[in-house]
């Protein structure tokens, strides 16, 4: 793995993911791609509750 930043590792995974058609978080791994670059998960990639 090279990614620099763990959102970055996360898309390896999820791209490793839509290659082998499975699904995560029960969505297929395609919807979860396109959540991760809308920013949908930042809070909890970063680990920031928003508290």
């Amino acid at each position: 793995m090279l990614a620099t930043s763990l959102k970055n590792a996360i898309k390896e995974i999820i791209g490793t993911c839509v290659s082998m058609h499975l699904k995560v978080e029960g969505k297929d791994a395609k919807e979860i791609q396109k959540d991760i670059e809308e920013g949908k998960y930042d809070e909890v990639i970063t680990g920031n509750d928003g508290s």
